[in-house]
């Protein structure tokens, strides 16, 4: 079903090119940090460089846990999977500029994914509009209550032709 789903795919897209980065970003850090361990105890008693190994240290922690968190399933992305989950959805960005979307399920919870580029912006949101024919588009501070209080009102029955 998920390959039919030209959302799913979009977005899967969009996860996999981050989860590179982030995976890259791990590597590099926990790589630096191995060396900042390196030199910083490379000369004992000198209090620059214990400083140094002691962010090292740090970074030997938060290197991998980065790289760990990179091969966890999106919630967002199996919401999409199942589309009939989603009751409301909004584009999120900076600068005139969609960055990524905003998901909610029936069941209350919120999840964030992010288009593969700038000019997919408005892409992602007419893909969710073909796929979520029950789900309410757009922010509002009243959806957001009503979503708090009951996500199933957002849900609509009919949606009008655009």
């Amino acid at each position: 079903m998920a390959e039919s789903n030209p959302a799913y795919v979009f977005f899967e897209r969009a996860l996999n090119k981050r989860r590179l980065s982030n995976r890259i970003a791990a590597v590099v850090v926990t790589l630096l940090s191995i060396v900042a361990v390196v030199w910083g105890l490379s000369e004992p008693g000198d209090r620059a460089m214990a400083r140094m190994a002691a962010v090292g240290a740090f970074g030997l922690l938060f290197g991998p846990v980065v790289l760990g968190l990179s091969f966890r399933a999106s919630k967002g992305l199996e919401a999409i999977g199942s589309p009939r989950r989603i009751v409301w959805f909004y584009g999120v960005g900076q600068a005139r500029h969609v960055t990524g979307v905003m998901i909610g399920t029936g069941e209350g919870k919120l999840h964030k994914l992010p288009v593969p580029s700038l000019d997919e912006g408005p892409q992602a949101l007419v893909l969710l509009r073909q796929v979520t024919t029950e789900a309410t588009e757009g922010f509002s501070e009243e959806r957001r209550l009503k979503f708090r209080a009951q996500p199933e009102s957002l849900r609509t029955t009919t949606r009008a032709a655009s």
